[in-house]
Formats: structure tokens, sequence, C-alpha cells
């Protein structure tokens, strides 16, 4: 059995503990990270704080908070302009749910920014515009060995916008 000398114990202890937002930071996605705590947990939960139908109608877009301030914040939303009116008549209901939800007033006012959605709510991406032919079989050639579909459209869309990104630079 080891014994440890009880200052030695201590000592261990104090070093061995962190601040619990650290060790939850860990846990989140990069993009929660960034955003802070009562961001991350409007992305993460926002189906269960605004209910599946709103959530599928709109999108929290960022959370800024005023200087030196941890409440008080505006919360951006991005709708599509069919929904943008109706999501600013219920915003004074929809502010309680999320401050209720949060456990302090973390938004007191909600900015409606009126963007494509798609049908899950996502923000539409752009389409890629069509590249030339012998950049298309360039482009496909670079893609062919990535397995994963997905990302292999997502990276051959991303070529096609960096040629047409520089073509624009060449006609300037």
């Amino acid at each position: 059995m080891r014994t440890v000398a009880p200052e030695t114990e201590g000592a261990s202890r104090r070093s061995a503990s962190m601040r619990i937002g650290t060790l939850i930071l860990g846990l989140l996605p990069p993009e929660a990270r960034r955003r802070g705590l009562a961001a991350a947990a409007l992305l993460a939960d926002w189906p269960t704080i605004v209910g599946p139908e709103l959530a599928s109608r709109c999108k929290p877009a960022g959370l800024r908070f005023p200087p030196g301030g941890r409440g008080g914040g505006v919360l951006e939303l991005w709708t599509s302009g069919a929904h943008a009116l109706e999501l600013q008549h219920t915003t004074p209901p929809l502010l309680e749910r999320i401050n209720g939800y949060l456990g302090f007033r973390a938004v007191s006012r909600i900015l409606v920014r009126q963007r494509p959605l798609d049908a899950t709510g996502a923000e539409e991406a752009d389409p890629a515009p069509p590249a030339h032919p012998e950049h298309e079989t360039a482009i496909a050639a670079a893609t062919s060995c990535i397995p994963h579909e997905e990302l292999r459209t997502a990276l051959a869309g991303l070529g096609r916008r960096l040629l047409a990104r520089e073509r624009r630079r060449e006609r300037r």
C-alpha cells in the first residue's frame, strides 16, 4: 500500500483540478468552441429550445455580447424570406424560451436575417460554377482517388469555385 504525505497529497489534487469550462470545451465540436458556451448550447440544442417545426425554418448564426458582458446579447437568426415576418412576430416568446433554457438573460434582442435555407434549415450553398472542360477533367482526376462521395463532390465544387475566382481575377 502506498502512503502519501498530507502536504504532497494536497499538492497533487490542486495540480489535477481543472475548470469545468476547460473540460467541456474539449468535448465540443470546433465550431462550438469558437463561439462560447451559451452560443454552443444554442447551436447544439436549437430544435429542443424552439421546437422541431421552428428549427426547420430558422437557425442561429451568431450570438454577440456587449463588451465585457455575459448577458444582454444579440442573437442573429437566419431564415428564408417567407418566414422572416412570422419569426419577428414570435420574438418575445422566443426570447423567453431561449433565456429560460440557458438559465440567465443571455439574449436581449433577436436580429432576423433573410437567408435562403434548404429543407433541413441549413444555409443553401451557392452551386459551383461550371469549369472549362479541361479543368473539369483535371478536377475529376484529382478527386477520383477519394472514396467518400460527399467529400469528393465537395472538393470538386471547391476546385470549381477556386478556378472561377482565378478566371475573374484574370479578366480584371
